[in-house]
C-alpha cells in the first residue's frame, strides 16, 4: 500500500511530536508540495544563505571587496546597544575560524566557512561587517512575509529582550529563485566500458540491482514512477537475497538498464553518451564501486570528449 507524501510527513510529525513545514518545488519557484509553508520557525542556520547573498550584493555594488579583511574575534557587539556577547567553539561546526582568532581573514573566506561548514563564528563576523538590514533586504526583495534577522548567533543579551531570527518555509524557498542565474544541468548514467561487452553489462547490472534491492524504498519508487515499475519488479524478483551475491538484471528488464546506464565496448559507450551530451549541459559518468583500475581507465578514456 503506497503512502502519499502528505501522509508520510504527517506521520513523521506525529511520531516526533514536531511542527513540520515543507516547501518542495523547482528552481523556477513553483511549489510542487507544501505543508505549513507559512508557519514561523527559528531560522537557525538557514539565514546564512541570505547573509552570503547580501555579502555578494555588497561586493557587486562596490561597497566592499571580498578580499577585505576583518580580525577574527570571539567577543562581539550585541544587537542591544552597550552590550557584548561571546561566541563559543563548542557551539560551532567549524574549527578553522577558531584557528585564526586574532588574525585578519578575508570576507570571502568567511562566507565559504559559513556555507560549507556552517561556521557560527564566521557568520557573526559577517553580520557585524554587513549589518542586519542588508540581510533583511534580501528577504524583502523576494517578497518574504515573515523572515528576518535581528541578532547574531549566541547573542544572549539580544535574546533576552526578544530579538530573534525567524523564517518560514515559503520565505526561505523564495530566496533562491530570485538569485539564481542560468541553470546548468549535470547528469549522466552509470557507465562501464570494456572489450567484453557482457562483462561491462554485468558490472552495471550488479550496481543497478544493488540500488534497487538494498538501498531502501526510495530508489525503486522513483524509478518505478518514471515508467519502469515492471522492470523494477523483475529485478527485485531476480535478487531475493541482495548483498549475498552480485546482483543481476534479467533480459526482460533491459529497458531500465538502457535508460540509466551506458555499457559495452568503448565505441558502444561513446555512442550512448552522445545521447546524454544532447540532453544535458555536462555529462557525468558514474562508476560502480569496486571497479578494477583497468576498467576505470577504459571507461574514462571512452567517456572523454
Amino acid at each position: 500500500m503506497s503512502t502519499s507524501l502528505d501522509d508520510a510527513v504527517e506521520a513523521l510529525a506525529r511520531r516526533r511530536q514536531a511542527v513540520v513545514s515543507v516547501w518542495l518545488g523547482g528552481v523556477d519557484g513553483r511549489c510542487w508540495f507544501g505543508r505549513e509553508v507559512d508557519r514561523v520557525h527559528p531560522a537557525a542556520s538557514t539565514m546564512k544563505v541570505p547573509l552570503v547573498i547580501a555579502l555578494f550584493r555588497a561586493a557587486d555594488a562596490g561597497a566592499l571587496d571580498l578580499a577585505d579583511e576583518v580580525v577574527v574575534r570571539t567577543t562581539l557587539d550585541s544587537a542591544v546597544p552597550g552590550h557584548t556577547y561571546d561566541v563559543t567553539q563548542d557551539y560551532d561546526n567549524d574549527d578553522q575560524p577558531w584557528q585564526r582568532v586574532g588574525e585578519g581573514v578575508e570576507l570571502g573566506w568567511l562566507a565559504e566557512r559559513a556555507i560549507v561548514r556552517s561556521s557560527n563564528l564566521a557568520t557573526n563576523l559577517l553580520f557585524e561587517r554587513l549589518g542586519f538590514d542588508a540581510v533583511n533586504a534580501v528577504y524583502a526583495d523576494v517578497g518574504a512575509r515573515a523572515a528576518g534577522v535581528e541578532r547574531g548567533i549566541q547573542d544572549e543579551p539580544a535574546s533576552a529582550v526578544g530579538l530573534t531570527n525567524q523564517v518560514t518555509a515559503a520565505d526561505l524557498a523564495a530566496v533562491r529563485p530570485a538569485e539564481r542565474g542560468p541553470l546548468t544541468v549535470a547528469a549522466g548514467p552509470l557507465t562501464v566500458a570494456a572489450d567484453d561487452a557482457a562483462a561491462a553489462r554485468e558490472a552495471v547490472a550488479a550496481c543497478t540491482a544493488w540500488y534497487l534491492t538494498s538501498m531502501g524504498e526510495i530508489y525503486p519508487r522513483l524509478v518505478a514512477e518514471q515508467g519502469f515499475g515492471e522492470q523494477v519488479d523483475l529485478i527485485r524478483a531476480a535478487n531475493p537475497s541482495p548483498g549475498r551475491q552480485p546482483g543481476t538484471v534479467p533480459g526482460a528488464a533491459e529497458p531500465l538498464l538502457a535508460e540509466f546506464t551506458a555499457y559495452g565496448t568503448a565505441q558502444d559507450v561513446r555512442q550512448q553518451l552522445d545521447l546524454w551530451d544532447k540532453a544535458v549541459d555536462i555529462t557525468m559518468v558514474g562508476l560502480p564501486p569496486g571497479l578494477p583500475w583497468p576498467a576505470i581507465e577504459a571507461t574514462l578514456r571512452a567517456a572523454a570528449p
